[in-house]
Order: C-alpha cells, then structure tokens, then sequence
C-alpha cells in the first residue's frame, strides 16, 4: 500500500503542480452526492473558489478539501454562493502563497484578509524612494540645491574638526531637564559632547557615558525616542531657562545673515573656462542694453529687464543657462548646445514656458548671446 501511494505521489509531482481539477460545479453535486466528490477531494491539498453565478465570492485553502467545501455549506459563507471550483495540487508546499497570490489578484468579496508572502519583498518603498529620488533632481534643476554650499572648510592637523553642538556654543553650559517629577542635569561641554551630572543622573549608565547630540541623552532617560532639543532647557543671559533648540535658531540665524549672495559666491569653485564665458556673455549683453541687471541669489544669478528672463545656475566646468522662451523657439536658434527639457512643474516654479541651455565651453557663444538679445529686444518692444 505504501508504495502504491509513493507511486502514485511521485506520478502527480511530475505531472506539475495542479493535476486534477473541477470547475464551476453546481453545490448541488456536495448536497446530493458528496459521496462522488469525497472520492478524488478527500484528504487531498489544493485551493477552491466559490462562486455567485459567474462572480468570484471567495478563494480559500484547504488540506482536504471535501471537508471543507462541506463546512461552507452551513457557515457565514452558506447563502452567498450556488458553484465552486477545486483545484488539487501535487504538494501543499507553497499552497498557502498561492492562495495570496489570487486573493490579492482578485480580491473576492467573501474574503476578509488579502493574504500574506512568506518572504516577498514589498517594492513600495522603493518605488516611493526612487520617486522621491527624482523629484529630488527635478528640485536641483529648478533650484540649484547641488551647488557645493559655499563654505570653508575648517582644516587642521592632529585636531578633530567640531561638529553638532560645538557648532552652537562657545564654552562648557548646564542644561536641565524635568522627567516625570525628577530633574536631570547634565553640562554641554566644548567639543559638543554632553555628560550628565553625577549626583542627578542616577544610574551607573547614565554617569558613565558621553552623548553626542540633545536627543539621544534624553532618549536615555525616557527609554524611548524623544526630540532633546526641546527636552532639555539651559539658563539663557536674561536669567530665565528656555528650550534648547533657541540655541539651535539663534545661532542659525547669525550664520544666514553673514552670507552675502555675489557673483564672486557663485564662482568660487567653478574653473577659468566657465568665469570667462559668464563674463563674455554678460559684457556683451550689457552692450546691447545697459539697464540690463545681473541679480546674484542664493542658487543662481539671474537677467533681470523688468522681470527675469534668464537664470545661471553654476557648476564646476559647465553653465546651465535657463531661458524664459519655448523650448521649440530655443531649438531653431541652438545648434551647438545641449538643451534639456524641463518638467511641467520646474516651468511652473519659473512662471513660464522655458528650457535649460548646457554650456561648457567658449565656443559658439555668439548663439547663445543671440538669444538672449532675441528675447530683452522682444521684451523691450512687449
């Protein structure tokens, strides 16, 4: 007998994975004649379908299916479907994945789950990060956001360069913060890092180590993730304990006002070739009119005749010039350039029809030049 169904189970293993199968049956075959189902169905692996008229109800699994085909003639399921159709498989191995897969296919009705991958990766996230990805370069062409930020570089040997909150402070402070009716203080010290006091922090640990940032010292204490910038409070000069993170605004504050927008901003670290087609281009134009103004900002500077109609955005070896004209008019009159299409909403960002003009060298910059005279002359006449 044992061979029998060793024979018989290595049959139906290399007919594939379904090798019987009855579709779209009147429940009137399980009511009246179970004993004919039970004889192929019983004890057997596969997945069933029920069915109202021709309408998919409700897709399920089953180790013997004869019993449970019967078990939805008196269930929640009863009333709700007059055919089924069964499907048996050589192996109950990957049954339950394959039940998923249909349920998230068909989505029945009847079911109340989608079902679940044993260990499918979900491509949501990413989708959503590569999109993300490229609304990120979108948000470069229109703003310029991956221009190196025009910083010097704190450079000095056999000493580490302060970063986090020693950027924020100029000497050692004491902070304070209030968790569930005990205070715990602790000192920032100069190199940024901060150590809690010994006699407030309590425990060993706590005593022990060197947090790097505000948040991670509170995160010790509450045993959960929490913001310390607005956790902890430090003694600020007019006497009174306010919010960390005042520390944080102020001195960003002081930071964004020393920055000063020039063309001079613009070309530190672009190369030679790049300063002198700028220059030859904006000498030219200014010739043609000189109320013409070349407006420095923080990702570009742009041609100004009332209102902008160009805008240079700087990279190392290369200019990318946009202009405020259809990219088919832009087209007919560059040959030697590469132009690049800008999406509907950089368009938008820029209040008008317009393309991105690549210049890296020179050459053939009497085209460009022409351009834009086209475009301040047309201006001038509208």
């Amino acid at each position: 007998m044992k061979k029998v169904n060793r024979q018989r189970k290595k049959k139906q293993e290399s007919q594939g994975l379904v090798f019987q199968h009855l579709e779209k049956m009147s429940r009137t075959l399980l009511e009246k004649y179970p004993e004919v189902v039970r004889e192929f169905a019983k004890s057997q692996n596969g997945i069933y379908a029920l069915y109202k008229g021709n309408k998919l109800y409700y897709v399920g699994l089953a180790k013997n299916l004869r019993t449970r085909l019967r078990s939805h003639l008196r269930d929640r399921h009863r009333s709700t479907w007059d055919r089924f159709s069964i499907f048996l498989t050589t192996s109950g191995k990957h049954l339950k994945e394959l039940e998923s897969l249909v349920l998230r296919i068909a989505s029945p009705k009847g079911n109340r789950t989608a079902g679940k991958f044993i260990q499918s990766r979900n491509l949501l996230p990413t989708i959503r990060k590569k999109i993300r990805e490229i609304q990120r370069k979108e948000r470069m062409d229109i703003i310029g956001a991956d221009i190196p930020l025009k910083m010097e570089q704190v450079k000095s040997k056999g000493k580490t360069n302060l970063g986090g909150l020693a950027s924020f402070i100029s000497r050692r402070i004491h902070i304070r913060f209030r968790y569930k009716g005990k205070l715990y203080i602790a000192h920032i010290r100069k190199d940024g890092l901060i150590t809690f006091d010994s006699k407030s922090a309590g425990s060993k640990a706590l005593k022990e180590k060197k947090y790097k940032s505000p948040s991670g010292a509170a995160s010790a204490i509450a045993g959960h993730a929490m913001s310390g910038w607005r956790c902890w409070t430090y003694k600020h000069s007019a006497g009174n304990w306010v919010a960390l993170d005042n520390l944080r605004k102020k001195t960003d504050i002081k930071k964004a006002d020393k920055i000063e927008y020039t063309e001079k901003f613009h070309m530190d670290g672009v190369n030679e070739e790049v300063k002198e087609t700028y220059y030859k281009i904006k000498s030219r134009l200014l010739q043609i009119n000189n109320k013409l103004i070349f407006n420095p900002q923080k990702y570009y500077i742009s041609i100004v005749y009332e209102r902008n109609i160009a805008f240079f955005r700087f990279r190392k070896k290369k200019i990318r010039l946009v202009v405020m004209l259809p990219e088919k008019e832009v087209k007919e009159g560059i040959k030697n350039h590469k132009i690049h299409h800008l999406s509907e909403g950089i368009q938008k960002y820029y209040n008008g029809p317009c393309c991105d003009i690549e210049i890296s060298n020179t050459k053939d910059t009497a085209e460009v030049i022409n351009l834009l005279k086209v475009l301040v002359l047309s201006h001038g006449k509208a």
